[in-house]
C-alpha cells in the first residue's frame, strides 16, 4: 500500500496565522499557530512566521519537513492558482507578491496557493459541512469577508481564478469606503473591522459602552469578536445595534447568492460565527430564506461551518495533494 505522506496547510489570515499537518483522509496530526505580522508591503517576516511555525507543527508531529509531501495555504485576497502570486491583498497591505515561490525558497517544499475561502470552501466540502453537495457556498465573516463556492462538486475559480470575492458586493452604494477603495461593500458595512471602527466613532460621540473596559480586562489591544460577545452578553447598546446590522447586510448578501447561484448548502464561518455561534446564523438563515425566490424540494441549508479554525488550513491540505495529483492545473 502506498504511504501517505502528510501535508501542511497553512491559514493565513490578515491577523493569526495556523499550520495544520493532516493525511489525505482530513486527521490532524499537529498544529501550530501565531499572529500574522505587519510590516507593510514586504511580506517577508509573514513567510519567516510560516516556515517557524510549520516547523514547529513539524516537530509536534514527529515528522521532518523535508518529509512532508507539499504546502498549501490560504491566503487572503485575488490569487493566480496557477503561479501563487497574490495580485492583490488589502489587509496585508500586499500588491504583487510571489507567496508561492518565497515559501518554497523559504521551506523548500512545493508550495501552492489559493484564496483563504476558496480553500476554506474545500475543506468543508472534503471534510465537514458542504460533504457531499454538487454546490455550495461558503461565507467567512472576520477581519473581513470572504467567500468560495462549489460548483458541479468542484471548486468555481472563473475566469481568472479570483470567483468569490463576495466580500466586495456592494450592498449599500453609498454606504462607507471599503479596503478596496469602493464604496457600501458588504466588508465595509459587516465585517469585524466594520463594527470596530464604528465602535470607535461611537467612542468619539461620547456613546457608552462597556468595550474600552472589556479590552482593558483582557488585555486587548485590539476590539476582537471575544471583546464583541463579551459586550454584547452584558447588554452593550452600541454593540447589538452593530451585530444587527452585520447580520441584517450578510443576510441580504446570503439572500442574493441563494438567488444566483441556487446552492444546497451555505456555510457560515470564521472568527464572528466560530464565537457567536447560533446568534449569528439563525437570524441571517431566517432573513436570508425570507428573501429568496421559491424553489421546489427542500431549501437550501444555511449552516455554521463543521471544521471550525481547521477548515482553511485542512482546504489548504486539499487543495495541495489536487495540484500535485494533477487535478487543477
Amino acid at each position: 500500500m502506498k504511504r501517505d505522506v502528510p501535508i501542511v496547510g497553512i491559514d493565513l489570515g490578515a491577523t493569526s496565522l495556523l499550520a495544520v499537518i493532516a493525511d489525505a483522509r482530513g486527521q490532524v496530526l499537529a498544529t501550530a499557530e501565531a499572529d500574522t505580522p505587519h510590516d507593510g508591503p514586504d511580506p517577508g517576516p509573514v513567510v519567516a512566521e510560516v516556515a517557524r511555525i510549520v516547523q514547529k507543527a513539524a516537530r509536534k508531529a514527529d515528522v521532518k519537513v523535508s518529509k512532508l509531501k507539499a504546502l498549501g495555504i490560504g491566503a487572503p485576497g485575488s490569487v493566480d492558482l496557477e503561479t501563487g502570486f497574490i495580485a492583490k491583498a488589502t489587509n496585508l497591505d500586499w500588491l504583487d507578491v510571489p507567496l508561492a515561490r518565497h515559501l518554497e525558497d523559504a521551506l523548500d517544499l512545493p508550495s501552492f496557493v489559493a484564496n483563504d475561502v476558496q480553500v476554506a470552501v474545500m475543506g468543508e466540502h472534503a471534510f465537514g459541512a458542504a460533504r457531499g453537495a454538487r454546490n455550495a457556498v461558503a461565507i467567512w465573516v472576520g477581519t473581513g469577508i470572504g467567500g468560495g463556492m462549489i460548483l458541479g462538486g468542484e471548486l468555481y475559480r472563473g475566469s481568472h481564478g479570483a470567483a468569490g470575492e463576495i466580500g466586495h458586493m456592494a450592498v449599500v452604494p453609498d454606504g462607507p469606503r471599503c479596503g478596496c477603495g469602493q464604496n457600501g461593500c458588504v466588508e465595509a458595512v459587516a465585517s469585524r473591522s466594520a463594527i470596530a471602527r464604528d465602535i470607535e466613532a461611537a467612542i468619539s460621540a461620547r456613546r457608552k459602552t462597556l468595550v474600552p473596559q472589556i479590552m482593558r480586562d483582557k488585555n486587548k489591544d485590539r476590539i476582537t469578536a471575544s471583546v464583541l460577545l463579551a459586550a454584547a452578553s452584558g447588554g452593550d447598546k452600541v454593540v447589538l445595534e452593530l451585530l444587527e446590522r452585520s447580520r441584517h447586510y450578510l443576510a441580504i448578501l446570503v439572500g442574493n447568492l441563494l438567488n444566483v447561484v441556487d446552492p444546497e448548502v451555505v456555510v457560515l464561518g470564521g472568527g464572528m460565527v466560530e464565537k457567536f455561534g447560533d446568534a449569528m446564523v439563525a437570524p441571517i438563515r431566517q432573513a436570508a430564506l425570507a428573501r429568496a425566490m421559491p424553489r421546489p424540494g427542500q431549501p437550501p441549508r444555511i449552516v455554521a461551518s463543521e471544521l471550525g479554525d481547521h477548515a482553511g488550513a485542512l482546504g489548504a491540505t486539499v487543495w495541495a495533494r489536487m495540484r500535485l495529483d494533477g487535478f487543477a492545473r
